[in-house]
């Protein structure tokens, strides 16, 4: 189920998936009792901040196990289990990330590197260090323009690969900055591949520089919305990125020439396994099967 976004539909059909477009808002029709016998389904997993009383109870009264990722919501009836991906919340309060219940891009495993040179800023030789900048998915309030403008004025960077997610709209204005230093992206069929080719990466503060950081890739992390500062200083602090702030108060000074990638490579490496789906399927088959 989606909300209708239609390069949402195109992604998941494009991966075989059967979709269907509803609106999530709707309390009256009890939309989630007809999918569910439509497809014969007896599990409903929501990847939801907040859903409605309504919604849940239809759902439970229908017989299907609720499982839930990320439902801040502390009504009931509450989800049969839910699993905090980014923000564990208790009696309305974020509380610590659990990591080892993160869950990332199964193929994180597969792109594991650890980046093993240090000095990678004072290099003498030009062009050593490739940086990557994902800035979400539609990044509606062109932060990649302005982390073009400033990372211009750091030359000393090396390569910059930016890469724009499916349903952004570039900015006619960044490609003023693209030239043989600079290559754009859009819509690349695997943004954990991605990773693999590159040394340092800047990201908002999403669930994607818990992926990099996976995969051994560290990150200068930007905050687009008040509640991603939160999970941002949580990998700050884990040593495998660096949390520069909120996108409206970073500047050229916040990429930080200390910042050590191999430090921080390893830190990500070692803190998050990417075991995070293999365990939230084992949960949810075990109350499947009452057990």
């Amino acid at each position: 189920m989606h909300n209708g976004d239609i390069k949402a539909s195109e992604i998941i059909s494009s991966k075989g998936y059967i979709s269907f477009a509803v609106d999530l808002t709707d309390k009256v029709s009890n939309w989630e009792t007809f999918y569910l016998k439509k497809l014969n389904a007896n599990v409903w997993c929501n990847d939801r901040l907040n859903t409605f009383v309504q919604h849940r109870k239809n759902v439970k009264d229908a017989g299907a196990l609720l499982v839930s990722i990320d439902d801040q919501s502390i009504e009931e009836p509450s989800s049969d289990y839910t699993a905090f991906n980014l923000t564990q919340v208790n009696s309305g309060n974020y509380g610590p990330v659990q990591l080892e219940n993160l869950i990332l891009n199964p193929r994180v495993k597969k792109f594991r590197r650890l980046r093993i040179q240090n000095n990678y800023w004072n290099s003498t030789r030009t062009g050593q260090l490739r940086l990557l900048v994902s800035i979400g998915g539609s990044d509606t309030r062109g932060i990649t323009l302005k982390v073009l403008k400033l990372l211009e004025k750091r030359r000393e960077l090396g390569h910059i690969t930016c890469i724009f997610g499916p349903a952004a709209h570039v900015d006619r204005k960044c490609y003023s900055y693209q030239n043989s230093n600079v290559t754009f992206k859009q819509n690349v069929p695997c943004l954990i591949q991605e990773f693999y080719s590159h040394d340092v990466a800047v990201t908002g503060g999403g669930i994607t520089p818990f992926e990099a950081n996976a995969t051994g890739l560290p990150c200068f992390i930007i905050s687009t919305e008040e509640f991603e500062q939160y999970p941002a200083l949580v990998l700050d602090r884990l040593g495998s990125s660096l949390y520069i702030g909120h996108f409206d108060q970073i500047s050229r000074h916040s990429f930080n020439l200390n910042f050590d990638i191999a430090r921080a490579s390893k830190a990500g490496l070692e803190k998050l396994s990417g075991n995070g789906v293999e365990l939230f399927v084992a949960k949810v088959m075990e109350l499947v099967h009452g057990k």
